[in-house]
């Protein structure tokens, strides 16, 4: 019956945005019309349809699951008006924006839909990218600098990311003539990071794009990632300039990489070292883009599986950030 009929059922499904068979189904078995066994068998083989579906391979998920993840959706849109007016509010506007980058990403991608289904996303990621901007070097007109340059940072990468038909000028240029954001660490980062990864697959890509850095700089830095074995930071978060920390992000990153070619290290002193940047995801997250561009490699294979793991340790389960978001709408 499924597959006779599947081109009708897709396009209602489509449609309703829910699986139709599913809630067919469960009613005639709650009506005991039909057995558990038949049921979820039937339900099973439409899973497998829709898996093959795009855009509605989420319809397969738990009805509860999927219910959770609308009320995080309808609480990131109620979010989304509060942030409107608390753009010139620093502290409270951190707060929101913190809230929303949990739960599992679901809020914040909610948050950014709501602005694209009006066309005003560059409008917004340009906000952002003048709050990378004013939080980059030590001044005192950010109530909280480094959390606002953190995140600043990882929003906007995210946004990169979802919304790969955007350039990066769209992403930090008020598209209604407001400031040119194009200074700012994120774009003057990214810019390097997408045209590397778009010269790594071309045939002709010129192997000395990437820097190279003398022993004697490696050896400079060393100190500075020992110090991160420790969980100590190498840079002060008061006085630090976050545009010329970004710029030295490639050379930890090579010092990190010479560990797993020399089989020089200790799994666990490694993980404490990508551990210490918990506390500045942006440097993270850079560090995981430079070793994108690499050759592969099996160092590179080890060092991305130590990165992968500690950030498995580190973040909260998906279902419990969702709650605690749910419990703290804005």
């Amino acid at each position: 019956m499924v597959s006779e009929c599947r081109q009708v059922i897709d396009n209602v499904d489509s449609i309703v945005k829910d699986n139709t068979i599913r809630a067919i189904v469960r009613q005639l078995i709650s009506e005991r019309v039909m057995s558990d066994s038949d049921g979820e068998k039937l339900i099973a083989q439409r899973n497998e349809q829709l898996k093959m579906i795009q855009g509605l391979a989420c319809l397969t998920r738990d009805d509860v699951q999927r219910q959770t993840q609308v009320a995080v959706v309808l609480s990131a849109v109620q979010a989304r008006h509060v942030i409107d007016k608390l753009w010139n509010m620093q502290e409270k506007l951190m707060t929101v924006l913190t809230r929303l980058i949990g739960s599992g990403g679901y809020a914040f991608d909610a948050f950014c839909s709501s602005y694209g289904l009006e066309g005003n996303l560059a409008e917004m990621s340009s906000k952002l990218a003048s709050l990378n901007l004013l939080s980059e070097s030590p001044s005192n007109v950010c109530v909280d600098r480094n959390m606002t340059f953190d995140l600043s940072f990882t929003m906007l990468t995210r946004i990169v990311y979802k919304y790969s038909s955007l350039t990066l000028d769209e992403l930090v240029r008020d598209p209604r003539g407001g400031p040119d954001n194009t200074a700012c660490a994120f774009y003057q980062w990214s810019s390097r990071y997408v045209k590397r990864i778009s010269q790594k697959n071309l045939q002709d890509a010129a192997e000395g794009d990437m820097p190279i850095f003398s022993p004697e700089l490696k050896a400079a830095y060393k100190d500075r990632v020992l110090r991160l074995k420790e969980r100590q930071l190498f840079w002060d978060p008061h006085t630090c300039n976050y545009g010329q920390l970004l710029h030295e992000m490639p050379i930890v990153g090579e010092i990190i990489l010479d560990y797993f070619k020399e089989r020089k290290h200790i799994e666990e002193d490694v993980a404490r070292i990508f551990a210490a940047f918990r506390k500045a995801n942006c440097l993270l997250v850079c560090i995981i883009q430079w070793l994108e561009c690499q050759s592969p490699s099996e160092a590179r294979r080890q060092m991305a599986r130590c990165i992968k793991m500690v950030l498995e340790e580190s973040v909260p389960d998906e279902k419990e950030e969702k709650d605690r978001f749910l419990t703290r709408k804005c």
